[in-house]
């Protein structure tokens, strides 16, 4: 078993919508209300382009298994808290029948690389608090939480 990962290219766009979707079933299972079934193809790879320099597959055995997807974020000063660059993760997708193989593991040493390449310290992302397994992983990898965002719907949007 050789898992490979590297840059996604132009070429790979219809790769990328194919592994989002697994995410994006994810998501929309976890909280239907919030998410959509099915994510625009077009719209996604015109997000994704001109990002593919932040975007990694992997790839099980000469065969695409997963993606991540990371920004950096750079903060400025403020009167609060001290400037800071850090990499956050948008999207780790894994397809479902590479999963436990080591394909998350690999994208997140790819990010981790990358950021230590950037003279960056920090990696942030986050997950739906449903998705347990993530929490799991997250936390193998040495995450921890340090922020805890709240809701409260108010209605459910309909008119009655």
């Amino acid at each position: 078993m050789t898992i490979v990962v590297r840059f996604a290219a132009e070429a790979d766009l219809d790769l990328l919508v194919q592994l989002n979707q697994v995410v994006q079933s994810v998501h929309h299972d976890l909280y239907p209300e919030d998410f959509e079934k099915l994510v625009d193809a077009q719209s996604l790879k015109s997000l994704l382009a001109p990002r593919l320099a932040n975007v990694a597959i992997a790839e099980l055995d000469g065969k695409p298994a997963g993606y991540i997807w990371f920004d950096i974020q750079t903060r400025p000063a403020s009167p609060f808290s001290p400037a800071r660059r850090r990499l956050y993760v948008h999207h780790l997708s894994v397809a479902p029948n590479a999963r436990r193989r080591g394909i998350a593991g690999a994208l997140m040493a790819h990010a981790e690389a990358f950021a230590e390449g950037e003279d960056i310290i920090e990696i942030a992302l986050s997950h739906w608090a449903a998705n347990t397994g993530a929490q799991e992983f997250f936390a193998a990898q040495g995450f921890a939480p340090y922020q805890v965002l709240l809701r409260k719907k108010l209605s459910d949007g309909s008119d009655d």
